[in-house]
């Protein structure tokens, strides 16, 4: 059997956005530039643009802090690295283990969306993403048999997972339930990225990391306008014009190999073990940075129908490209969207 190996490269510094609305100190000033920069981590880049009246001198320490950041997070929440917390979670020889405040809250956050997804998020897939070739670091790409993905499957539940109510130990009966931090901890970094703006006096900036960070406007006063990738082709699909808020992505574009013609990608359904099928990609628009991370993973399962009423429901915004490539948008953007 023949395989393939494709991941997509950072080109979809496109889509996904989350934001704070706060007023601070500087929000007087009249923003008249852009500044930019751009960091590798996490395996991708992650792009910041502040509009604003410093100048370049000014920015390098901020600049710095960011990257620091990231490398902070890229180090202690991978899944292999030798300071990782989540490796040594994952390694753990009792069933109660201390963990790092940070992380017990995000584990607490992903428990939390497990529910609210009916169990379609679920932060212990790692075991069904290794064995597909799809974990950090993998490199063996092949179909797996029937019995190995049902023992992997049987390995997946996220409510094993007990975190203590200070967010500082994880109780796990079963020492085969494993951690992904991949399904959630790049899109808390960006959030702490625009933390770190906020509390350095900036007012409007984009984080961009295929998922985005985004609070106020361009320089000239105009929203940001957020690219949404076109998810088979090198291009953009739509333009949303965006403020404040959230915006994030999945798609099976992202993370995958070809099986034949058969698309094996990252998004797995938790109760299958399979590569989900209804969909290509979802945005989801939220002023929620975590609850548009959680729903855009934790519905990309679902048929696109059963998405969009879940979403306009909640008051909320997306787009849905189903497998057969159909577009759907919800009623809040269907004014603002602009297809390319």
């Amino acid at each position: 059997m023949r395989t393939l190996f494709m991941k997509n490269t950072p080109t979809a510094l496109i889509i996904s956005a989350i934001a704070v609305c706060f007023l601070c100190i500087h929000c007087h000033k009249v923003p008249f530039h852009h500044a930019k920069k751009q960091f590798f981590r996490m395996s991708t880049v992650v792009e910041v643009t502040v509009a604003t009246d410093r100048q370049e001198a000014e920015l390098i320490p901020i600049w710095d802090s960011i990257d620091s950041l990231l490398a902070f997070w890229d180090a202690h929440y991978s899944q292999t690295g030798p300071c990782s917390d989540v490796r040594r979670l994952n390694a753990r020889t009792s069933p109660a283990v201390a963990v790092p405040r940070q992380l017990g809250r995000m584990l607490a956050d992903a428990v939390a969306w497990g529910d609210t997804t009916h169990g379609m998020f679920d932060a212990t897939i790692l075991p069904v993403k290794e064995l597909w070739g799809l974990g950090e670091g993998n490199t063996v790409h092949q179909r797996p048999s029937d019995e190995a993905l049902a023992a992997a499957v049987r390995k997946v539940d996220y409510r094993k997972v007990r975190i203590s109510p200070g967010h500082d130990s994880m109780y796990c009966a079963d020492p085969a339930t494993t951690v992904d931090a991949g399904g959630f901890a790049k899109g808390y970094a960006l959030i702490e990225t625009g933390k770190l703006l906020d509390s350095r006096g900036f007012c409007n900036y984009l984080v961009a990391s295929g998922d985005i960070v985004a609070r106020g406007k361009r320089s000239d006063g105009t929203p940001w306008r957020i690219g949404i990738q076109h998810p088979r082709a090198e291009k953009l699909l739509a333009v949303v014009p965006f403020d404040t808020g959230a915006v994030f992505t999945s798609g099976d574009y992202e993370s995958f190999w070809m099986d034949g013609d058969r698309r094996i990608h990252h998004l797995f359904n938790p109760r299958t073990g399979r590569s989900c099928t209804n969909n290509q990609s979802l945005t989801i628009e939220s002023p929620s940075p975590v609850q548009a991370k959680y729903l855009a993973t934790g519905l990309f399962c679902l048929p696109a129908e059963s998405t969009l009423s879940f979403i306009e429901r909640r008051g909320l915004n997306c787009i849905v490209v189903d497998s057969a490539g159909k577009v759907s948008v919800s009623r809040g953007w269907k004014n603002r969207v602009v297809f390319q």
